[in-house]
């Protein structure tokens, strides 16, 4: 089965939530972009994700 594709466009607080639910259901869904206008806090989950999951290719943006 194909996996489903998500981006996550502002990275505040309950971001890493949705960061929690890709990595539980890694199975059938993968996070391939963040964007926040901070791009620390992209840095941040983007981070979060590829220490979870093994050869993630999360990409940052800035503006959407």
């Amino acid at each position: 089965m194909k996996k489903l594709r998500f981006a996550i466009i502002g990275c505040g607080r309950i971001s890493y939530k949705h960061i929690e639910g890709l990595i539980n259901n890694r199975e059938e869904a993968e996070l391939v972009a963040v964007c926040d206008i901070d791009i620390n806090k992209a840095a941040k989950r983007k981070n979060d994700y590829e220490s979870s999951i093994k050869d993630a290719k999360v990409k940052t943006y800035m503006d959407y």
